[in-house]
């Protein structure tokens, strides 16, 4: 069965939001949207990189006032991403996008 679509979709929202093509807010909103209607299965590798970058998502919060030690920064959230799509590009380097 072949994903690549499905961790393209994911590739190209990443790279949106690390490259600064979106903000942050909109990043959280849409991947968050992406992940939870994932229907198909995707590989083991991948999804545990996709998941990983979604808790943290999940966590970010815009307001330093309102975050607490669970929560995590703009600046948090580009690293996880940046890692995110290194690792999802290790995974099959051909599937640049």
């Amino acid at each position: 069965m072949n994903h690549t679509p499905e961790i393209a979709m994911y590739q190209r929202l990443i790279e949106e939001f690390v490259s600064g093509q979106i903000k942050a807010d909109e990043f959280e909103s849409q991947y968050l949207t992406l992940f939870k209607q994932q229907t198909g299965e995707l590989p083991e590798p991948e999804f545990e990189t996709l998941n990983q970058l979604f808790t943290d998502v999940d966590a970010y919060c815009a307001d330093p006032e309102l975050r607490d030690e669970d929560d995590i920064s703009e600046e948090e959230l580009v690293a996880s991403a940046k890692s995110a799509l290194q690792q999802l590009r290790a995974y099959a380097p051909d599937r640049h996008i």
